[in-house]
């Protein structure tokens, strides 16, 4: 049956309304066949603004459909409306059914109807219950009506488009790595072409060389490889120890400790000496780990200009006058690099060991570029 088809009543004759909607009464979409059946409804004639408003703007949804969205009151009220929503075409909801619900207050249209998605959707906006966010609710005006609500609706489904969860790969190296074949040494071989290697910290070249490479393939003999070797994996063996020994007696102090990576080393040192409510100093030119750490020491930061000695020292004696005027002791530390990875320059050493006895601070040096490198016999910075 024709959905237009009225049933004459003399309360509804006023608006051009059916009193009545047949139980077979369908709204077909126009985009797709989508056939919505409406049960059997009696519309009361309008007693209030809101209604008669609500019936009005239904009469010209009727003679004026949308060509995606369609809106009819519930068979309860006027003031409760269900919506069907065809997905938009060449969109990611394209050949979808959305279902929502008007409901409106006794003050419509001087207030905005709220808006419920039933669908469950995923949708910037809206939310887990069903909440529509639309900016014309924000700014409502009695002017606008349902058909402003529906195209709305309509609009917003329509123009947000979903990220990709994982983003399409760009066109990159990835694609055609670079190959590298043979050894990492002064020059280095990639995809058949000999190019000179300038990102190595193997500054004396040892990599090829005979001894060491002979004293590996007896290490390989007698302990086997694996993937890592840090002692709490695999346990303490004899060369741990024997490194450790030797290392000391290099350094001449009483002991040293072996970490398996040079990252663990200052992020292990840093937070275990520096506690909360001591006080670091640090170079802003300090590499990555460094700078990781400090974050785990919850200590307070002062940074200092690079390699800016007078900058530090001026830190340092406003600090000492803070102290002065305080009774609890606040230990401080200074954190520099003997070469920076981030500069490749060296730390002036000796005048932050001048600021060690007169500003009563604790120096940490990172040797992980500068060790057997720096010194008159590769001790260091």
């Amino acid at each position: 049956m024709n959905p237009n088809k009225c049933l004459p009543s003399s309360s509804c004759q006023a608006v051009g309304l059916p009193n009545t909607f047949p139980e077979d009464t369908e709204f077909k979409s126009q985009s797709f066949s989508t056939n919505i059946r409406v049960q059997p409804y009696t519309i009361n004639a309008p007693t209030s603004i809101a209604s008669r408003r609500l019936f009005e703007e239904l009469n010209n949804l009727r003679e004026a459909p949308l060509t995606h969205c369609h809106a009819y009151p519930s068979s309860e009220s006027i003031f409760k409306w269900s919506v069907v929503l065809d997905g938009p075409p060449n969109t990611v909801y394209e050949n979808g059914t959305f279902f929502a619900q008007l409901l409106f207050g006794v003050n419509y249209p001087f207030s905005p109807p709220e808006v419920v998605f039933l669908t469950k959707i995923y949708h910037c906006n809206i939310n887990s219950q069903g909440d529509v966010y639309l900016g014309l609710t924000r700014n409502w005006k009695s002017t606008m009506g349902v058909v402003d609500v529906l195209k709305e609706m309509e609009a917003r489904i329509t123009a947000w488009e979903p990220l990709p969860l994982v983003p399409e790969t760009c066109d990159s190296n990835i694609r055609e790595p670079q190959t590298i074949e043979g050894k990492i040494t002064k020059y280095v071989n990639i995809n058949g072409k000999e190019c000179l290697n300038m990102i190595s910290s193997d500054f004396y070249g040892l990599i090829g060389n005979e001894r060491i490479e002979e004293a590996a393939k007896n290490t390989i003999f007698k302990y086997g490889v694996g993937s890592c070797g840090p002692r709490n994996f695999y346990g303490t063996v004899d060369v741990h120890l024997n490194l450790e020994k030797q290392l000391a007696d290099f350094l001449g102090c009483e002991e040293a400790i072996l970490y398996s990576y040079g990252f663990a080393t200052i992020a292990s040192a840093i937070p275990a000496y520096s506690k909360k409510d001591d006080l670091i100093f640090v170079d802003k030119s300090v590499n990555f780990s460094i700078q990781k750490r400090l974050q785990a020491s919850k200590s307070k930061i002062i940074w200092f200009n690079h390699n800016d000695m007078d900058h530090l020292e001026r830190l340092l004696e406003e600090q000492s006058l803070a102290d002065s005027k305080k009774t609890a002791t606040i230990r401080k530390f200074i954190v520099v690099e003997g070469i920076y990875a981030n500069t490749a320059d060296l730390c002036p050493l000796d005048k932050l060991v001048e600021f060690k006895w007169k500003y009563k601070v604790r120096i940490f040096v990172d040797e992980s570029l500068s060790f057997g490198v720096l010194g008159e016999n590769g001790k260091g910075g």
